[in-house]
């Protein structure tokens, strides 16, 4: 009778728990192929947790790079190393200028079919084999990242390495991030951390229960939480923004907001002056710099179809940025992707291999002018 008991417990205990890992599997299955198209976050399976910076990058890990409606046939990857950067296979001894390149996921390498075709490794490959510098460049570039983690991640890299350079490749996320949120304050953000955050201060502004950690550690652990959560955000509309949007007040206070960006890269000069390296800020070109945009709406309709305001407050932030930012050593590379003949962009903002090469080839060339 008590083994009949013990088995009336058991069975549906070990039938809910299979459920469960039946559900965390197929979860998983899911958050690593639609994490691609960007349907899920693909931070889940590819990031770690920082106090500082929101995220990093996995040490000694292969990283997704393509994404399927970039068109790539195969699912390409980049390497990181010990300390969760993506390397720069060249690898010279001895090298005479050591160089730190931060950014987003352009700097990174999303777009790129490999660690050899990212921005940085093209920057190190032709110092040497087109100008003779022997030459270690770091890539510091991290998906996602706004100026306030890149001033985080050179303030915490200088305190254990030396280097002679320090570029930026940059300027497109802040603008995005900028035009995403309505409230000014979330400039200072990630818009990751904006995405989790707003719902909850949203229930306390409507005075309901906020459980700050359940979700956030289902979530954390659970792939089939993760994307339960995304689906029903997703289902009920929630908005990310506080307060419903004012495009035109967006736009009067655009010069605040390039502004909160220009004080981190000033900061950035600083710290690497301080560190005894010369401070380059290059302003990144994007699809919205291209003289024919849209030049082919197929493949860029994902980011650019009908975002004709989001394309006007991002050029016009940019064009601020640019002013802001002439004491701090500025390369404007906005439009130099006009030159290539062939599609430059996967989509918005990453680059395909051979306009990677091309931005490596005019920072090699700016950089060697500027040892000189």
């Amino acid at each position: 009778m008590r083994i009949i008991k013990i088995k009336s417990v058991i069975y549906p205990l070990l039938i809910t728990i299979g459920f469960f890992l039946f559900l965390e599997g197929v979860s998983y299955l899911l958050i690593a192929k639609y994490a691609e198209t960007g349907t899920f976050s693909e931070r889940t399976i590819n990031s770690v947790f920082h106090p500082f910076r929101g995220w990093v990058t996995p040490k000694n890990s292969l990283v997704k790079t393509s994404k399927p409606f970039f068109g790539y046939s195969k699912k390409t990857f980049v390497e990181t190393d010990g300390d969760g950067w993506v390397v720069t296979p060249l690898s010279l001894e001895k090298p005479s200028i050591k160089i730190a390149i931060l950014g987003g996921s352009s700097v990174f390498g999303v777009g790129s079919t490999s660690s050899a075709a990212t921005i940085p490794s093209q920057l190190e490959y032709l110092l040497y084999h087109k100008f003779g510098v022997r030459s270690e460049v770091t890539n510091l570039g991290v998906r996602g990242y706004n100026s306030f983690q890149e001033l985080v991640t050179l303030n915490e890299f200088l305190l254990t390495k030396k280097v002679d350079l320090v570029i930026t490749l940059t300027g497109f996320n802040d603008a995005k991030i900028s035009f995403d949120n309505d409230n000014i304050i979330f400039s200072l953000l990630p818009r990751h951390v904006f995405e989790v955050s707003v719902p909850l201060v949203r229930k306390a502004q409507k005075q309901q229960p906020v459980i700050l950690n359940v979700e956030g550690f289902l979530r954390q652990h659970s792939y089939f939480f993760d994307i339960s959560f995304r689906l029903l955000y997703r289902i009920t509309g929630q908005p990310n923004q506080l307060i419903s949007r004012n495009f035109k007040e967006d736009f009067e206070s655009i010069e605040k907001r390039a502004d909160i960006t220009y004080r981190n890269y000033r900061m950035m000069k600083v710290l690497a002056e301080a560190a005894g390296a010369k401070f380059i800020f290059a302003l990144q070109p994007s699809a919205y710099h291209l003289s024919d945009y849209p030049r082919d709406i197929a493949y860029l309709k994902n980011n650019l179809d009908g975002h004709k305001l989001r394309k006007k407050y991002i050029k016009k932030f940019l064009d601020i940025l640019a002013l802001r930012c002439a004491d701090l050593n500025l390369y404007d590379l906005r439009e130099v992707l006009n030159d290539l003949q062939e599609k430059p962009f996967v989509d918005s903002i990453h680059y395909t291999d051979k306009a990677a090469a091309y931005l490596g080839d005019k920072l090699a060339t700016h950089v060697t002018k500027l040892f000189k």
